[in-house]
């Protein structure tokens, strides 16, 4: 069974965010709790059983790009030896406020991936410890927990214990992290105090919670059945109880699921937390209750838990589940029928293709893919997507059209064929896409005629946005069948136009493939003359350029070597221009490029850095 691995940052989001919707002033919240549902949907596609992110996408690609695949000298990041000088002496300077920058560089220096910063633990401390303006010993003490100096969580302890709430808010989720047993005393005192700042109760719940105090429970316990009590803290609460106990909380769920009224929506969404590690038979009953809730927020975290110990029962309850208006709750009930791998789970989840939601639609589509290419599922996958390709919904079509393209599916082409003029780009392009995949000659004319229609139609102004795109597909799948009725079109994509890139790209490649091996052909010169035209007002767009570098190689221009190894250095031969050219070369010298060094990147723009690198 697949779960988020514990590593995972989203859960602590969710807390987090929980946290501040609970703390922050009335104007702030809305945005907050938007940014919540964002994290718990995040993190429920990811832990559902088969992971909604997990395989590669199934999507549009570019044959072109691939076709020389080029590789690139790695590049490396470096950063000045005297930057941590620098900063250490900042560190010292009486100006509270470059002590204050200087914390938050080297927090920014940490994430960016400079090394040795170590050296900064013991002078962030002190600033930690004896600097008079608060606002500097936040920013020492935010550092101190970006760099992970577990040794000075001592010193973090003593400046949290001041009482200062957003020193608190930056101290104690590391502490918590680090399972910093001196401060448990601490947390459980607050949650006995209801004096207590209401952040302050917060951060103890959920940090008790996250190192799992089973002294805790009891106050806890109290807190969730307390009804007067502000919701974001019972929430909260009820997290860091269902996380502490494997065992003992499903009668206190319970208890809470048959609250009645206005109140028993909260109390069932507080339920459903406390069964995060609840296990047994009464556990998954309530789970299976809960799953099939009203409100998705109590549905989708229980259909989650009931896939984690009853996948069978999870997948009963996910065929109703897939008609959730909810997109987490679907996400959560796709990912479980997914598990079935079976013509039943195809038959479930094709409608699915046409989701409202594009994470949905794009993991139907990808499980598809790969479930065609089984012998079981092929016959299964095949037909309902070509039932989805036929209907009118462009997301459907898109998708649809992306799976038959995939497994090569033949009889889709006339209907592909159609789906060219389908308004939406998406399907468009997909459906030129699949052709391209599909490579079925009797539609070649057809798209020509139409690909005849829409490039002028570009030229002037008066074509959808993607219509480029699509004629960069169309344009490379003439390249690969060498279909030269096509040449005509193609040839006036070549001279200079700031419009269509992609279809000047897809043209200048298919053209190449149409001459290869012709280094006297009548595109040599046109091809030399736009990699040349870099001083003109405009100049010539990059990947244009690139791309006639790839067809002068291919073509065998041996007139046009020289002019090759120059825009190999003009351009620089780190670059995807250079590269091409180098690549050119190569294709009409048998000369290997030079084996270039990695390119060497220095990190740079800081608050204080040395006048040279």
């Amino acid at each position: 069974m697949t779960t988020a691995p514990d590593k995972w940052p989203v859960p602590s989001l969710v807390r987090r965010l929980t946290v501040l919707a609970g703390a922050a002033p009335t104007a702030m919240r809305y945005t907050v709790k938007v940014l919540l549902c964002a994290a718990a949907w995040m993190w429920i596609a990811c832990s559902a059983p088969g992971g909604m992110l997990a395989g590669a996408e199934l999507a549009v690609d570019d044959v072109m790009m691939q076709d020389p695949l080029l590789t690139y000298p790695p590049s490396i990041s470096k950063f000045s030896p005297e930057l941590e000088k620098l900063w250490l002496a900042a560190l010292k300077r009486p100006d509270s406020e470059i002590r204050r920058l200087t914390a938050g560089t080297i927090s920014l220096a940490f994430g960016r991936g400079m090394q040795g910063l170590e050296s900064t633990i013991g002078p962030l401390t002190v600033v930690l410890e004896k600097d008079d303006d608060p606002v500097v010993r936040r920013a020492a003490a935010q550092a101190l927990v970006t760099v992970n100096a577990r040794s000075a969580a001592a010193d973090l302890e003593k400046a949290a214990e001041t009482g200062d709430v957003l020193m608190c808010a930056i101290v104690e989720p590391a502490l918590a992290s680090w399972d910093y047993k001196p401060y448990r005393e601490r947390w459980l005192a607050r949650l006995a105090d209801d004096r207590t700042p209401r952040l302050l109760r917060l951060l103890a719940a959920e940090s008790l919670g996250q190192v799992r105090e089973e002294k805790a429970v009891e106050p806890l316990q109290a807190i969730v059945r307390q009804t007067g009590a502000e919701r974001p803290f019972r929430l909260a609460v009820a997290r860091a109880l269902g996380n502490i106990r494997d065992s003992g909380l499903v009668d206190l769920a319970k208890e809470l699921a048959a609250v009645p009224g206005a109140e028993g929506q909260f109390s069932r969404l507080l339920a459903a937390q406390l069964l995060e590690r609840q296990g047994d038979a009464r556990a998954i009953e309530l789970c299976q209750q809960l799953s099939a809730d009203n409100d998705p927020v109590v549905a989708a975290p229980a259909l989650h838990r009931l896939s984690e110990i009853d996948l069978a029962a999870a997948r009963v309850q996910s065929r109703a589940s897939l008609a959730s208006g909810d997109a987490g709750v679907r996400a959560i009930a796709v990912s479980i029928i997914a598990t079935q791998e079976d013509p039943d789970a195809v038959d479930r989840l094709h409608p699915h293709l046409d989701d409202r939601n594009p994470t949905i639609r794009r993991r139907v589509a990808t499980l598809f893919a790969d479930w065609g290419k089984r012998d079981a599922l092929k016959s299964t996958v095949l037909e309902k997507s070509m039932l989805v390709l036929k209907q009118d919904s462009w997301r459907g079509c898109e998708q649809a059209s992306l799976v038959l393209g995939a497994l090569d599916h033949k009889p889709a082409a006339g209907r592909l064929v159609e789906l060219l003029r389908q308004p939406r780009g998406e399907a468009a392009i997909a459906a030129a896409w699949a052709l391209r995949k599909l490579d079925v000659a009797e539609t070649l004319p057809k798209s020509l005629e139409y690909a005849s229609v829409a490039y002028p139609e570009m030229r002037k102004g008066l074509a959808p946005l993607h219509t480029s795109k699509q004629l960069s597909q169309l344009f490379q799948w003439y390249g690969q069948h060498r279909y030269r009725e096509a040449e005509p079109l193609m040839a006036q994509l070549v001279p200079k136009a700031m419009v269509g890139i992609e279809a000047r790209q897809g043209a200048c490649w298919a053209l190449a493939y149409l001459y290869e091996n012709q280094p006297d052909c009548k595109y040599v010169n046109q091809f030399a003359e736009r990699l040349a035209d870099i001083g003109s007002t405009p100049p010539e767009l990059n990947p244009v350029r690139y791309m006639c570098a790839i067809g002068l190689g291919r073509m065998k221009a041996k007139s046009k070597v020289e002019d090759l190894r120059r825009f190999a250095q003009l351009d620089n031969p780190y670059s995807p221009v250079g590269t091409a050219c180098l690549w050119a070369v190569e294709q009409i010298t048998g000369e290997k490029p030079p084996q270039l060094p990695p390119l060497i990147n220095y990190e740079v723009n800081w608050f204080l850095e040395p006048l040279t690198q």
